[in-house]
């Protein structure tokens, strides 16, 4: 089995985005916790755009902390990275996903 070496704090974050003339999004549900962030890649990289998806960095965190809210948005040091993919970590205790920038 691999192991993760959880090196960042990240923050997940349930946005809602606004609709209509006012169109400000609104953070529901915001929690910090440490995960393993990885860049992606070439061959992954590629791989995501041969299938139309798009990525910039991949997220492992505990399954329990991510399952806790529907979240949509991560932010790692200070950039705010939208959920594109969740997906299945080393084992059944993480989550992996896909982040793309914005």
């Amino acid at each position: 089995m691999q192991s993760l070496e959880f090196n960042k704090r990240v923050t997940l974050q349930q946005v809602r985005t606004g609709t209509g003339h006012n169109r400000t999004d609104e953070t529901i549900k915001e929690l910090t916790v440490w995960a393993n962030v990885q860049e992606l890649s070439m061959s992954l990289k590629l791989s995501t755009a041969s299938v139309g998806m798009s990525a910039d960095r991949i997220v492992h965190l505990w399954r329990h902390e991510f399952e806790g809210g529907a979240y949509n948005r991560v932010i790692i040091s200070g950039i705010v990275y939208r959920i594109e993919s969740i997906g299945a970590s080393v084992n059944d205790q993480f989550v992996k996903l896909i982040v793309v920038r914005g």
